[in-house]
């Protein structure tokens, strides 16, 4: 990434962002379908059920992996691409908003709220300070092309996972039978 930055154009540049975006989500979107799966059967089968979590946790842990993963590709660019200086600030202002969430949402919501408040951290300040970086710094391009794009992307993620789900909850496996079955059933559409 570092070297197509120095050598070739800003225009390729952002179409390889666009392309690493895309293929990001697709990786992440086969990792979530399975990960909503398959997390309760296999917690089930290493701890038991009595010490399981409700399957909103399952849903709050897909949505943090997406929102973390994602965030990766575009902190991998700017990285590449020397922006620091613009970046300085992003880790310390998230940070402090998750503390502060964090010990407001435990009092109401507990193990979720700390959950929650990583993810709206990221969604309401790191992430679009990364994308605002990148486009106005980088590309020099505007973000609503991109961030349409980008919602497209996650509106396939929540379908794909919606189908996925509906299609294996309604075959009544536990252990390794789900794990077994459900696992070619989550990836199978995204391997044609």
């Amino acid at each position: 990434i570092g070297n197509s930055l120095k050598t070739e154009t800003l225009n390729k540049n952002y179409n390889d962002m666009q392309k690493f975006t895309f293929m990001a989500c697709w990786m992440i979107t086969v990792c979530i379908c399975c990960f909503a799966v398959l997390y309760q059967p296999f917690m089930k089968l290493w701890v038991g059920e009595q010490m399981m979590l409700d399957y909103s946790f399952v849903i709050l842990l897909c949505v943090y992996f997406f929102v973390m993963a994602l965030a990766m590709v575009w902190a991998t660019i700017k990285d590449a691409a020397g922006l620091w200086h613009f970046d300085r600030l992003r880790p310390l202002v998230g940070a402090i908003a998750n503390l502060i969430m964090n010990l407001v949402f435990v009092n109401f919501m507990g193990l979720y709220g700390i959950l929650l408040s990583t993810i709206l951290s990221y969604l309401l300040i790191s992430m679009p300070w990364l994308i605002w970086n990148l486009m106005h710094q980088l590309y020099r391009k505007p973000m609503k092309e991109y961030l349409k794009k980008l919602l497209i992307y996650v509106g396939v993620c929540v379908v794909c996972c919606t189908v996925t789900i509906a299609i294996c909850v309604p075959i009544k496996l536990e252990g390794i039978q789900a794990l077994i079955l459900w696992f070619p059933l989550c990836y199978r559409p995204f391997s044609i």
